[in-house]
């Protein structure tokens, strides 16, 4: 981990890793090494010791879990007993029979901090039982994992790799055993590629430290992990929290402890659901808490109790047990950090938690590449017969009409009365949340865009991707600054068919700061595999042919595009210059600035 060389630069931010990656990717860590680097003898190692890799780049997309919270979620189990890892591998991998195998077993485990007798016999007898599952073998447990990665943020977002025991925490956290345990279960992703986002900071608590509340002041890590959130791309699956030893030594967090893990959960809940594919509603995030150790359980037991709670109250949650527990049996290390047995065992315990929260019934495929929220749709043609054929990210434009027009219909059930996409009070209505929601990458953009759209700064005009929908309807016009849709105008105009006795636009259900983020909502809820295509899709339409990389069209007449771009002044002088034989549009409709799609 050290002798980068003077000229090694620290990442502060994903974009200054890979500038084209939202999460980027390496399978070896020494990248940056120099492959010359000495004994203490001044003799050269191998160049395997450090060897050059050139596998880096952006993230391979895959489905993920989110993993977050404080120093046990980093890992630690060094810090009970050094080494103790290898040594239970050693020993679960020497061949020797059950009694002789969980003896040597529980004399290693023994010599671990705050062992006891009855917590080495437990933490045996279940490491035993894991390795009946070819969960210890040695080949598996001491390589590398193909099909599973991680990156671990502490709190500044890493890398992602392949899964090891020592590339994903302070030397390993619950990831390990989970990422080998979760990958053979019966799941839609056994035997699959998937990854785990970690964010863990040691000797936090959830509110000063983690909360959105506090997003911003020293020391809150909610940006880092919303920033981990927005790098997975829409591709998290599952949120594990493991947390709560700090909040044990304060009164004040003892008590507040289950209000604020239920708005933290909520939270990121939200978070993630406004990101992600798949999800009918934020509650429908599936959600573990590894509960707190004997250690708390010998101090305090209030966190521990608020952890139970929430997760016997709150639907799509599942609780992890770690020892904390008057039945001796279920007793493990009562350490401060777990040692490296029971990490195994937890690691184990949330992959089965995980497993429990999914639907039985779901038959989907995980996500692999491309990532799901700018996954092209297919462009089969619609219904209607058409003499062209759309290729690409693309979408005809009946299909554009057809989804937005199901969409604008969801709008008016939901009381929002437009039909049309211009607006009013310097407000855009729900069914251009519709059209917003159509050219955004998922649930959180689209509001983002509603914000933008709805604001002061394009005062009464609002043109985002609206030249590509012209002849849909909706009622967009040729502005200034392009197609777009007015949204200073009155319900008549808007395709309201009739409001309610004494009410005044300026009150209509429409006119409200949140009817397009509503748009966005009904998109994502209700026709959400017609929607959320990214910015980049294209409308394919009958004025649309091949490339010409050479030429233009006027009055059907072809132009040389090298001409054409020859002059800033005169390409403007061009393409707003009227088709008067054609269409009667601005030749603008059909000439971008630079070379490229024209008209047939």
């Amino acid at each position: 981990n050290f002798f980068h060389g003077e000229d090694v630069e620290i990442c502060k931010t994903l974009a200054q890793c890979f500038d084209t990656c939202e999460v980027p990717w390496t399978d070896n860590m020494a990248l940056e090494f120099e492959n010359n680097i000495f004994k203490d003898d001044g003799s050269e190692f191998e160049n395997n010791i450090f060897p050059e890799d050139e596998s880096g780049g952006c993230a391979k997309q895959r489905p993920r879990f989110l993993f977050a919270g404080q120093s046990n979620m980093e890992g630690n189990p060094h810090d009970a007993r050094e080494g103790m890892f290898d040594r239970l591998v050693d020993i679960l991998n020497e061949g020797k029979n059950k009694d002789k195998t969980i003896k040597n077993l529980i004399k290693e485990i023994g010599q671990a901090e705050e062992a006891t007798e009855i917590t080495s016999a437990n933490e045996a007898r279940i490491l035993y039982e894991m390795s009946l599952r070819g969960l210890m073998k040695e080949e598996n447990i001491r390589s590398s994992m193909d099909k599973v990665s991680c990156s671990f943020s502490n709190p500044l977002l890493s890398c992602e790799q392949n899964l090891s025991q020592s590339n994903c925490g302070n030397e390993f956290g619950p990831e390990l055993m989970f990422g080998h345990s979760f990958s053979q279960m019966n799941t839609i992703y056994k035997d699959r590629k998937f990854g785990i986002t970690k964010v863990a900071v040691g000797g936090t608590e959830i509110k000063n430290n983690w909360m959105k509340s506090n997003a911003g002041e020293e020391a809150n890590y909610w940006n880092n992990l919303i920033e981990a959130i927005s790098a997975a791309d829409g591709t998290l699956q599952a949120f594990v929290w493991f947390q709560g030893e700090s909040d044990s030594f304060d009164e004040a967090n003892k008590e507040s402890y289950l209000e604020n893990l239920t708005q933290f959960v909520a939270d990121v809940r939200e978070e993630i659901y406004t990101t992600s594919r798949g999800f009918k509603g934020p509650e429908d995030v599936p959600v573990v808490i590894v509960e707190l150790g004997a250690w708390i359980h010998g101090i305090d037991m209030a966190v521990i109790e608020a952890q139970r709670t929430f997760a016997e109250r709150t639907p799509k949650t599942a609780l992890v047990k770690t020892g904390s527990s008057d039945v001796e049996s279920e007793k493990m290390t009562s350490y401060y950090h777990f040692d490296a047995a029971s990490m195994l065992i937890i690691g184990d315990r949330i992959a089965t938690a995980v497993a429990s929260l999914l639907d039985p019934d779901d038959t989907r495929s995980p996500t692999e590449e491309p990532v799901p929220s700018s996954a092209p749709l297919s462009s089969e043609p619609s219904a209607a017969p058409t003499k062209f054929t759309c290729t690409g990210n693309t979408v005809s434009l009946d299909q554009y009409k057809e989804y937005r027009t199901e969409c604008t219909a969801s709008c008016n059930d939901a009381g929002y009365c437009c039909t049309l996409g211009i607006g009013g009070c310097n407000n855009v209505p729900c069914t251009t949340g519709c059209h917003i929601a159509f050219f955004s990458e998922n649930l959180k953009k689209c509001k983002k865009e509603c914000k933008r759209a709805s604001s002061d700064d394009s005062f009464c005009t609002y043109t985002w991707n609206h030249a590509q929908i012209v002849e849909a309807g909706f009622n967009p016009f040729f502005m200034n600054d392009g197609y777009g849709v007015d949204k200073c105008v009155g319900p008549e105009d808007c395709g309201c068919t009739e409001q309610k006795e004494g009410e005044d636009w300026g009150f209509s259900n429409d006119c409200g700061d949140d009817a397009c983020e509503a748009g966005c909502e009904l998109a994502h809820s209700k026709h959400f595999d017609n929607f959320f295509h990214g910015e980049d899709v294209k409308i394919c339409t009958s004025t649309t042919c091949e490339d010409d990389p050479d030429y233009r069209f006027k009055n059907n007449k072809k132009k040389s595009c090298k001409k054409l771009t020859k002059s800033k002044k005169k390409r403007k002088k061009f393409c707003f210059k009227k088709d008067n034989k054609k269409n009667k549009r601005p030749v603008y409709y059909f000439c971008p600035k630079s070379c490229g799609t024209c008209p047939a």
